[in-house]
């Protein structure tokens, strides 16, 4: 399972973001990964027909889930 505390590239590729995110790679993980980028839930970028995820943006959803959790 991947982890937050190693330190992350600029640009989170799709398959890394929805391993922090979600936990595995999948597909299931991937069009739930693009339907937060369309909804404007997160921010996301293309280039050459893959998605990346800026990694301030995964940071910040990582501090948002941690200060929303009840542990």
């Amino acid at each position: 399972v991947a982890s937050m505390t190693e330190p992350l590239p600029l640009l989170i590729d799709s398959s890394r973001a929805c391993e922090l995110l979600f936990g595995a790679d999948n597909r299931r993980n991937r069009y739930r990964l693009y339907g937060m980028i369309s909804r404007r839930e997160i921010k996301g970028r293309q280039f050459g027909g893959r998605w990346y995820i800026p990694r301030v943006e995964m940071e910040s959803l990582h501090d948002e889930y941690a200060s929303s959790s009840p542990f």
